[in-house]
């Protein structure tokens, strides 16, 4: 799978924590000196997803836990939080 810029930036900062839509929107824009639309994000994220290079959590604040989200354009994307896999290792360390 070829990385767009706004891939690559969402890579970087979920790379080893979990991170929420809204800051992950605001890192993105700081490190690419532009605002970028919700529908480029929305599709930045969906697209990783599908490539299994993230994966989505709702986060619980009940128990203090992420709880995997296997489809998540069925929530609201500013509800999500999201985390680089494993196999995002490979792509980061080529654009690094």
């Amino acid at each position: 799978m070829e990385l767009n810029e706004i891939q690559k930036t969402i890579l970087k900062w979920i790379a080893d924590n979990y991170k929420a839509t809204k800051i992950i929107r605001q890192n993105v824009c700081d490190d690419l000196g532009r605002a970028i639309s919700d529908e480029s994000l929305s599709n930045a994220l969906l697209g990783l997803h599908s490539a299994k290079l993230v994966t989505s959590h709702l986060y619980d604040i009940q128990t203090e836990r992420y709880l995997s989200v296997i489809s998540p354009d069925d929530y609201l994307l500013d509800a999500l939080h999201w985390l680089a896999t494993e196999k995002a290792g490979q792509y980061q360390a080529s654009f690094s």
